[in-house]
Parts: structure tokens; sequence; C-alpha cells
């Protein structure tokens, strides 16, 4: 993926840190019910956002911050999309169990 590349390229060559500053997965509030839910999907991004593999894919890599938000969304049928991780209890739990050893929370 050449974003992939030129971005870690950048975090390297230049020694400043690396940030994903808005990451998220969108669950359509108009679909609500039809197909994956909330959880699944949400579950299965975090997955893909701590995987083994980051901290050395992304050596510089110090912020991933989550967007957390419900949003219109024009081009999504319902409108509104949740955008949010932390409003729902089920949720919370599974980003606690998602957590990887490898990240370490700023004090």
């Amino acid at each position: 993926m050449p974003c992939r590349t030129s971005t870690r390229s950048y975090a390297r060559r230049t020694g400043k840190p690396l940030a994903i500053s808005e990451t998220s997965a969108p669950y359509n509030l108009g679909c609500a019910g039809q197909g994956a839910g909330n959880t699944t999907i949400k579950t299965a991004w975090l997955k893909q956002v701590f995987a083994d593999d980051v901290p050395e894919q992304f050596e510089q890599l110090r912020l991933i911050m989550w967007f957390e938000q419900d949003k219109v969304e024009p081009d999504v049928p319902g409108g509104v999309t949740n955008w949010s991780l932390s409003r729902d209890a089920e949720l919370r739990e599974a980003f606690r169990e998602a957590l990887p050893d490898w990240l370490r929370q700023a004090r």
C-alpha cells in the first residue's frame, strides 16, 4: 500500500512520531438489525487496529485516536452513522479486551 509505505518511511526518515489521528468503524443506524451488528463490526476493526504486527509495521506510532461521534453521512442510507465506541457497555468491554500488550497508555 503506497500510503502505508510513504507514511512509515517519512516517520522513519525524520524520526518524528506517527499518529493515527482518527479511526473508527461505521455502523449505519438506519440499517440496524440488518447484516452484522455494531459490536461485531467494531470488534473486527479493533482487531485490525491492534494487530500484533502494528508495532513492527509502524515503529514510530505514538497515538491512536478513536473517532467518537454519531454523524449525519449524506451518502449513507438512513443518514446517521454511529462511529462511537465508549457509549455502549458491551463495546467498552470489547475495547478493553482487545487492548494489546504492546500498547502503552499515556500517564
